[in-house]
């Protein structure tokens, strides 16, 4: 039997043997695409068949989604989004009449009052295994300074010397976690909603959650809203409780002074503090509401 079908038959095996590791699995799909010329649907369906036999580790599975597109598009020059298996795709909007479809809920919320995941700018999982009381991953210990402390002694992408400042597919959570083309939305979107002519914001209780609707003044939209409860965000290893809602925007902030490339744009607002786009550390965990067109 010729070499090369001998490691084919190991590969497969360790791929659908459920006492593997995922790291084992990834490396012989790795090992199969370097052989085999693969499609880009037969090496996905691989990639779910190594999670899906996993009996543990599957905590594992989010952050090796980024490593597995990578590793598409290198090895077969096609980048595709790769769902979660327990991605729901079914997600309720609002359309505010400024030509998107707002979602009602951020990132990992059941309802429009839950606050959901924080999540770094330009990652698309969070750090932590558990909010309450807050624990984090494995080798994230450091918490939410880990999104900076990774690039140490500067970013790898998003910086001056790439001068990229929008998330692409690949590092939008939004795109990557609910995928159908929703994404997170830009500092100019967000500013749309600030526009007092069109959009009327006030605080709100849901649930005995505090936050703010913002309903529609826009001609054939008249009385459509959204909620976004003050969420407050994650700075290091700690849950912020300053009374303001924190949601990222897809841009960084402008290339224009020595420690630029730590920040990015967001929306910030509470109580004593009005709604606008502010700057937020990249680093931070931030919530995310979704829009699509």
């Amino acid at each position: 039997m010729p070499r090369h079908v001998t490691q084919n038959v190991l590969d497969d095996l360790m791929i659908k043997n459920p006492s593997g590791d995922l790291n084992q699995k990834l490396r012989c799909i790795e090992s199969k695409l370097k052989r085999e010329k693969l499609s880009v649907i037969e090496a996905t369906k691989l990639f779910h068949t190594a999670y899906s036999t996993l009996k543990t580790g599957k905590e594992e599975f989010p952050a090796t989604i980024k490593y597995f597109e990578h590793l598409l598009r290198h090895l077969l020059s096609d980048r595709i989004p790769i769902p979660s298996q327990s991605q729901n795709n079914v997600h309720n909007f609002v359309e505010m009449g400024d030509g998107l479809k707002w979602a009602t809920s951020n990132i990992g919320a059941a309802k429009p009052e839950e606050f959901g995941e924080y999540i770094a700018w330009g990652e698309t999982e969070p750090f932590y295994s558990s909010l309450n009381p807050l624990e984090f991953k494995p080798g994230k210990e450091a918490g939410y300074d880990w999104a900076c402390t990774k690039y140490f002694p500067g970013p790898t992408k998003y910086n001056p010397q790439d001068g990229k400042k929008v998330l692409e597919p690949i590092d939008d959570a939004a795109r990557v976690r609910w995928g159908d083309a929703w994404r997170i939305p830009t500092a100019k979107e967000w500013s749309r909603l600030l526009d007092a002519k069109n959009y009327k914001w006030e605080a709100a209780v849901r649930n005995s959650v505090q936050g703010f609707t913002v309903t529609s003044l826009v001609k054939g939209y008249e009385g459509n809203q959204i909620f976004l409860p003050i969420a407050c965000d994650i700075v290091g290893v700690n849950l912020a409780k300053d009374g303001l809602g924190c949601y990222w925007s897809s841009e960084s902030e402008d290339y224009n002074y020595d420690s630029s490339w730590l920040y990015a744009k967001a929306l910030r607002f509470g109580l004593e503090c009005p709604p606008g786009i502010r700057t937020g550390g990249r680093c931070d965990g931030f919530c995310i509401r979704p829009v699509k067109e």
